[in-house]
């Protein structure tokens, strides 16, 4: 090739070179000039773990990707335990966890929905859990935090995601075997005794209405309690009212137990929630004794008990209750296992001003129980009660809850709710018919009530406080009740 040829050769590549890093360039600008949208996310778990103890982890949520500033929010936290049974999903975590806020973070009442600013942060406070490791589960055992959030937009920039956002983040942990106690008797020399079992501690228990036992999920026993005022239609478990049991097992039943005869437990509550608990006693209450409270006569206790009940010492505190009764027996009293009490539970009138009849409503609030004590007839603790307190003195998890689309709460959703948001399709804020308890969808309100909100509530026909369209499931606490 000529001299002249290859210095055009070469001129041209140059050119061609040189216009090529100038669409790169451009590329560059025009990317950078947009806003860009995200949340942070991390979580980390608990490891090594023994099988069969409860999988914790702790998590952070972070405003400080989204290049435009916008004000972000969330309103599910979901967990997802990848297990040997399959995937173990939680419920909605974020209206039970304990947080940390910085930075200008805050949370509505009850955690329902949360606000980050730019530059803010959410950290769990305490490690939350809902799955306990199984032999059968992978080793290390996967998890994945999934979190719903919204850009809410602040920055007005023109490329703002207008539905709900998805972020995960995972993590793991390593499983051994449970430690063997120090105590136990070496295998070679125990001999089974047929038709024995583990007797049941002694201890107090809180259970749900029978009629909700259904919904009795997670590490202790939870509920919903469903806002209605309609007293002709509140008629279900759970409905305007919640009866909670308080349950005793094992009782002493050994040759010359004399029984219980008295009883007491201090139940604490959060007053702004829970309007009144209203306690009665059940085991000495006339036809309420059971046959198998032992040993068992005529109406489950022995001949010649009274056991007429006093439960007038009960002493009101503003969040709190202490109920005790005594009787005047002069024989021995019931043995074995029972219902000892029960628990109204009645929503405080303030509770559906904080709540709205969209997806996961909902307040979560503890009913803890602490120094229940038994004593026999004679005023002695019951046997196995060291100095009269039981080792286990269990809490409740209730959801105060709405039913989704029900908006005349009546505890179902039919033809008068379907006619009552009909009326407002169209409104929006600021016009006479607007009003954001009919605004269903978005969680966090969008302003208007469009096809959304009513599909929220015609696709919802039929359903009631007892079987809601889709399942309500009550909000799992992350820690033990039975404490």
């Amino acid at each position: 090739m000529s001299r002249t040829l290859l210095h055009v050769a070469l001129v041209a590549a140059l050119l061609i070179a040189i216009g090529a890093l100038g669409v790169i360039m451009r590329g560059g600008e025009t990317s950078a000039a947009q806003p860009l949208h995200g949340v942070g996310l991390a979580k980390g778990c608990n490891s090594p773990i023994a099988i069969g103890q409860l999988y914790t982890c702790d998590v952070v949520t972070i405003n400080n990707v989204d290049s435009a500033g916008d004000t972000l929010t969330i309103t599910s936290i979901v967990d997802v335990v990848h297990a040997g049974a399959g995937d173990q999903t939680s419920a909605n975590l974020l209206p039970g966890l304990s947080h940390i806020l910085s930075g200008g973070a805050t949370c509505s009442v009850g955690q329902l929905i949360c606000t980050l600013p730019a530059g803010s942060s959410i950290t769990t406070a305490s490690q939350y859990g809902f799955y306990y490791a199984q032999a059968s589960d992978p080793n290390p055992l996967p998890d994945t935090i999934h979190l719903t959030w919204q850009d809410l937009c602040t920055s007005l920039a023109l490329n703002c995601p207008k539905t709900d956002q998805m972020a995960t983040a995972g993590s793991s942990a390593r499983l051994q075997s449970p430690t063997p106690s120090l105590t136990a008797t070496p295998t070679s020399t125990i001999t089974p005794i047929s038709g024995t079992t583990t007797p049941t501690p002694l201890r107090q228990l809180k259970s749900c209405d029978p009629g909700e036992t259904a919904t009795n999920v997670g590490p202790g026993p939870v509920c919903n309690l469903f806002i209605c005022q309609a007293p002709a239609a509140c008629a279900g478990p759970g409905e305007g009212d919640l009866i909670v049991i308080e349950h005793v097992d094992s009782v002493a039943t050994v040759p010359d137990t004399l029984g219980l005869g008295a009883y007491e437990f201090n139940v604490e509550f959060d007053s702004a929630v829970i309007e009144s608990l209203n306690p009665a006693d059940i085991i000495f209450s006339a036809g309420s004794a059971s046959a198998g409270v032992a040993p068992a006569t005529s109406g489950g206790y022995p001949a010649g008990f009274r056991g007429v009940p006093d439960c007038s010492l009960t002493i009101p505190f503003e969040n709190a209750v202490r109920f005790v009764c005594v009787t005047d027996s002069p024989n021995a009293g019931p043995a074995g296992s029972f219902d000892l009490a029960s628990l109204d539970l009645v929503p405080a009138a303030d509770d559906v001003q904080a709540l709205f009849p969209g997806n996961d409503n909902g307040i979560p609030t503890l009913i803890k129980d602490n120094q229940c004590r038994l004593t026999d007839v004679l005023g002695y603790p019951v046997e196995n009660a060291g100095a009269g307190l039981l080792p286990t003195c269990g809490d409740v998890f209730v959801s105060i809850r709405i039913l989704e689309a029900d908006l005349n709460l009546d505890c179902v959703v039919d033809l008068q709710d379907e006619a009552a948001i009909a009326m407002r399709y169209g409104a929006y804020l600021g016009s006479a018919l607007y009003d954001k308890w009919y605004d269903l969808e978005p969680r966090f309100h969008d302003g208007d009530i469009d096809l959304k909100d009513l599909q929220k509530v015609f696709g919802r026909d039929g359903s009631t406080c007892q079987n809601p369209i889709p399942a309500q499931t009550p909000v799992a606490p992350q820690f033990d009740l039975s404490g």
